[in-house]
């Protein structure tokens, strides 16, 4: 029995995640975060910049939020007890939740794709102008140290 043309059609590979350690603009293959995030195209490349765009702009409302909220605590009396306790869990995990928030932007930005850190720049810079300013024009204490 001949079985010859019984053979599989060749399966296409799977894109596999380019990793650069020197800057590129080279942007198809390109993970971003993860392997279910992956640039394959010029159209995936414009909607990850703009999503990583709004990450960089929502990581200084992140901040401007978590300001506002300490500064209204701050204004009440003095907290004590179990006061005392919800306000440093509530601060707490407001901290956690920026310094994950704040690798995940450095992880974005150590792709050394172009295209990506010019997103993350760009969205720091539209943030901090929308965000980054309280009501009385002061700014929003914050650095760009990630930790």
């Amino acid at each position: 029995m001949d079985h010859s043309h019984h053979m599989m059609d060749p399966m296409d590979p799977m894109p596999m995640c380019k990793m650069s350690m020197t800057l590129t603009t080279d942007y198809e293959n390109v993970c971003v975060l993860s392997s279910s995030w992956m640039i394959t195209s010029a159209q995936s490349l414009v909607l990850s910049l703009i999503a990583v765009f709004i990450l960089s702009a929502g990581y200084e409302l992140l901040k401007n939020w978590t300001a506002r909220w300490e500064s209204r605590t701050y204004k009440q009396p003095a907290l004590s007890g179990k006061a005392l306790q919800n306000y440093k869990v509530k601060s707490s995990i407001l901290y956690g939740v920026s310094v994950l928030y704040s690798f995940m932007i450095m992880l974005i930005f150590m792709t050394f794709n172009v295209w990506l850190m010019a997103a993350v720049v760009l969205g720091s810079i539209a943030g901090r102008y929308v965000f980054g300013f309280k009501d009385n024009g002061a700014a929003v204490p914050g650095s760009i140290a990630c930790h």
